[in-house]
């Protein structure tokens, strides 16, 4: 008798809504789809199509059972015969399959059984409509009826609530077996085994050693019987021949017996082994695949991204090259408002107003000098808004009375930190040192530029070749502008004012200092030490009148170095107690 047969005999034949009623891997018996749907893109399956499932016990576990292939949207599988290993789950993962032919089945739904929770049909699927039921649904054939999921049924379904207890009728209900009866049935059960193997035992003596032909059994039956029951004469030399070999054939059996035990536990060891190598396989196949899925989206996703990084790289330079000709076009506009004429004698005019050189101050007007100088402060305070870069000293622009403030040295008074860019009477010392801080200003914007410096004397020369950089294409600058590794020092105030505190932008300038020291302690670029020694005032000058050379600090804080100068309105401004004639050297360095 087939298990399939004696699992039929055991079902009930009513399924009953107790609360301790559970449902295991055992009592499922057959599995039946309805309605399978499996379109691809093209709306259609194409060709031939095969259905069928497998059983796991987790989703990442190889399948434990798996089904024959059938030809129909409403397959009907056969009945499953389970391991009784695995028949204690309370649920399983069913995955529903589709071979249409190709390298690869399709798979169609995943499904996470709890058994407990399925919902009773019947017992019987005869009332049972598929036009109920939703694409791909599962039907459970198990002890007691059949169930499926709750979300199968288009419409919801109802529910069947779970008791404690059952209430019959009296007439169902009939009283079990006594304790004395039920050990007297399995008495009268041992007796019946028994009669029958001794029954089969003497049916094989008969065929055996008991053979006569058709005309004899008439005659000789009766002497037949008397033989079989006649005790046959037996030698003891053979009985105890036939007893020392049955001995050695149980010992034998019983050796036999135990090293079948021990490679029965070695085989179930290696088969524990297997299977877990299995399982770490198959978890390290679903990894690698997800790893390999992640790393595809990863490549794709960086060859996009540097696809975009080339664009925007792209479209900066040439926002940078538009921005670069704007500001050398605007600075080379500045010229109409402030025309600079170099005249035949070699002298320079701004606006038909001469300027002499820094240190040609003494018998001219004092009064041209300030107007001149007041078309100066404006020029260069537009020219740094144009490029954007905050000079180290700010002016205060009030035309012939324009002054420049120095922020650098810590030893000036703040109250006399602003030095006139106008002459004063007979003082000539704050007027001069305000010049020569406006024209660190002018060979701070030529540096930024790309042009050196050599002279900071001749004020308006070096301001023409500034404003004419735009016709001219300076060479230095497209160098500059080129090499990412050492950016201009525009495009590196631009980056170093954002991180200063206080990004709001001063009408009259700001002080790069704290922005100077930050790039100084990173190492940007090499031209650091020219603007460190620049931006630190690094001034070599020669007194002529005392001889004595002044270097780093320019500004002292000794009382002896300290100048109180009579100006206007009883003010006082403490400035370096030098002779200002020779603030600008013959060999200037370039900045």
């Amino acid at each position: 008798m087939s298990s399939v047969s004696q699992r039929g005999i055991l079902r009930w034949n009513e399924w009953v809504p107790l609360v301790t009623q559970q449902q295991r891997l055992r009592n499922l018996a057959q599995v039946i789809a309805y309605n399978i749907h499996g379109d691809d893109e093209s709306g259609e399956w194409k060709g031939r199509t095969l259905y069928y499932y497998t059983l796991h016990l987790s989703t990442m576990s190889s399948p434990l059972y798996t089904s024959e292939k059938l030809e129909s949207e409403n397959p009907k599988w056969s009945e499953i015969d389970i391991d009784a290993h695995y028949g204690a789950a309370a649920g399983v993962v069913i995955r529903l399959w589709a071979d249409s032919g190709g390298e690869q089945d399709e798979v169609l739904s995943v499904w996470g059984v709890y058994f407990s929770g399925l919902v009773y049909l019947g017992n019987r699927l005869l009332g049972t409509d598929p036009s109920a039921l939703g694409p791909n649904s599962l039907v459970f054939h198990m002890h007691g009826g059949y169930f499926t999921a709750p979300h199968c049924f288009k419409e919801p379904a109802p529910t069947t609530p779970r008791t404690l207890t059952v209430q019959l009728s009296s007439t169902v209900v009939k009283p079990s077996y006594s304790v004395p009866r039920l050990l007297s049935l399995q008495a009268l059960q041992l007796t019946i085994k028994k009669q029958t193997a001794n029954t089969e035992l003497l049916r094989e003596q008969i065929s055996t050693g008991c053979y006569v032909d058709a005309d004899a059994k008439k005659t000789g039956g009766s002497q037949v019987l008397k033989k079989l029951f006649k005790n046959p004469k037996v030698n003891p030399q053979q009985i105890l021949a036939v007893k020392r070999r049955i001995e050695q054939v149980k010992f034998r059996l019983q050796l036999l017996g135990e090293e079948k035990e021990k490679e029965k536990i070695a085989v179930q060891a290696i088969s524990r082994k297997r299977d877990a190598l299995r399982e770490q396989n198959n978890e390290r196949g679903s990894q690698l695949q997800e790893k390999q899925q992640i790393l595809q989206k990863d490549i794709e996703r960086i060859k996009e991204l540097r696809r975009q990084l080339m664009e925007i790289k792209s479209h900066l330079r040439h926002k940078n090259a538009l921005l670069d000709y704007r500001q050398k076009k605007l600075i080379s506009e500045l010229s109409f408002i402030y025309p600079i004429k170099e005249l035949s004698d070699g002298r320079f005019t701004i606006r038909d107003v001469h300027l002499p050189n820094s240190e040609d101050f003494d018998g001219k007007d004092e009064l041209m000098v300030s107007v001149a100088l007041g078309f100066v402060a404006h020029l260069v305070q537009m020219m740094a808004y144009f490029l954007n870069i905050p000079t180290r000293y700010p002016i205060l622009h009030f035309g012939s009375r324009s002054k420049i403030v120095d922020h650098i040295i810590d030893t000036i008074p703040d109250k006399d930190r602003e030095f006139p860019l106008y002459s004063r009477g007979k003082e000539k010392l704050p007027f001069d040192y305000g010049v020569f801080l406006l024209n660190k200003n002018i060979a701070q914007l030529r540096w930024s530029c790309g042009l050196a410096t050599s002279d900071l004397r001749p004020t308006l020369n070096n301001l023409v070749a500034l404003m004419n950089l735009s016709n001219k294409q300076n060479e230095e600058w497209s160098r500059i502008r080129r090499d990412e590794r050492n950016p201009p020092l525009s495009y590196s105030l631009d980056r170093g004012l954002d991180s200063v505190a206080g990004t709001s932008v001063d009408p009259i300038g700001s002080d790069p200092q704290d922005y100077v020291q930050t790039r100084r302690l990173r190492c940007e670029t090499e031209p650091v030490r020219d603007l460190a020694s620049l931006m630190t005032l690094d001034i070599t000058c020669k007194s002529y009148d005392t001889g004595v050379e002044y270097g780093t600090p320019a500004v002292s804080s000794s009382p002896e170095l300290l100048a109180t100068s009579p100006m206007q309105d009883d003010e006082a401004s403490p400035v370096p107690a030098i002779s200002c004639d020779h603030l600008y050297t013959q060999e200037e360095s370039p900045i």
